[in-house]
């Protein structure tokens, strides 16, 4: 799943069943792009009233958007905007 930095919160959560939808089998959920087994990583995201992230979790294909977090695992930073 292609992550922006900015999203509403309605938004992020299209986007990730959108990407679970183009991707499921009946063997479970493959990256369609490359057609490798979609993980479960995490996004820290933050909303406008929090000073703190709150880590949601999403999936991701570890060929075409590789993990760039702290101890090889996925966590990007997200915004969500009103």
């Amino acid at each position: 799943m292609h992550v922006e930095n900015e999203y509403t919160a309605e938004s992020l959560g299209k986007a990730i069943r959108a990407y679970l939808d183009a991707g499921k089998r009946d063997d479970g959920f493959f990256c369609p792009k490359c057609g490798a087994r979609i993980r479960q990583g995490f996004l820290n995201v933050f909303y406008p009233e929090d000073t703190e992230p709150n880590p949601v979790r999403v999936p991701y294909c570890e060929r075409c958007d590789p993990p760039d977090g702290f101890n090889y695992t996925y966590a990007r930073r997200v915004f969500i905007r009103p």
